[in-house]
C-alpha cells in the first residue's frame, strides 16, 4: 500500500524517497512544529509560575456598610 503523494510523484515522474526535497521539507516542518510545542509548554509552565498576584480590593456590592 502507497500513500497517494508517492503515486501522484512517481506518476510525474519524480522520485519520493527519504532524500528527496519533499521528505526534507516534511522532516524540517515536523522539527519545527515539535520545537514550537515543546517552547509553547514551556511557556506556559513559567506563566504558571507567576502568576501568583495579590488579590485587589472587593467589590463596593459586596462590602457591607460600615456603621
Amino acid at each position: 500500500m502507497r500513500a497517494p503523494l508517492t503515486v501522484l510523484l512517481e506518476s510525474a515522474g519524480l522520485p519520493a524517497g527519504p532524500t528527496e526535497p519533499l521528505y526534507v521539507l516534511g522532516s524540517l516542518a515536523l522539527a519545527g512544529w515539535s520545537v514550537s510545542l515543546v517552547w509553547l509548554g514551556v511557556a506556559l509552565a513559567l506563566d504558571a509560575r507567576r502568576t501568583h498576584r495579590v488579590p485587589g480590593p472587593p467589590h463596593p456590592a459586596w462590602v457591607r456598610p460600615v456603621s
